[in-house]
Order: structure tokens, then sequence, then C-alpha cells
């Protein structure tokens, strides 16, 4: 009887981190039906904590003053433009 194999080790782990990312789940601000979706991700072993744990690790919105809230003002790289680009757009 060898329960030490490499593969049952590898399940064990899978099942501790995802004992600890049902902890981090169930205590985070999101919506009932979601925190039941990805309890029931966790239950596959090895697979379902790699996609919990990329759900759950989004960057956190922005805080609104580094927000864009004015997109003509923007340029695509995100550099805001000066007084001087504005007055030249006016006048082409």
């Amino acid at each position: 009887m060898d329960y030490l194999s490499f593969g049952n080790l590898i399940i064990f782990c899978s099942f501790l981190v995802g004992a600890w990312l049902g902890v981090k789940v169930w205590s985070s601000k999101d919506p009932a039906f979601f925190k039941i979706v990805l309890t029931a991700l966790l239950f596959l072993p090895v697979v379902g904590p790699l996609v919990v744990f990329w759900i759950c690790n989004f960057p956190d919105r922005l805080h609104p003053d580094v927000q864009a809230r004015y997109p003509k003002q923007v340029n695509h790289y995100g550099r805001w433009k000066t007084e001087s680009q504005k007055s030249k757009d006016k006048n082409h």
C-alpha cells in the first residue's frame, strides 16, 4: 500500500490550496452565486484551485482620482495632453 505516491501528494496539496482559496472566496465581497460557483470549482483537483486563483486575483479598481474621466484629453498611451497640444488640436 503506497499511499504517498507523487500523484496523491499533488492531489493532497491541491486540496490544501483549495481550502485556503475557499476561505479567501467566502471572505470576499463577491455575490453569493459567484462564491458558490467558485467553491464548486475548488473540488476539481489541481485545475480547480488554479482556475479559482486566476479568477479571484483581479486587481482592484483604480481610485476615481486616477481614472481617466475625460477620454478626449488622454491619448492612446495614457498620457495627459498639455495645454499647447490642446490648442494645436483646436487649430487643425
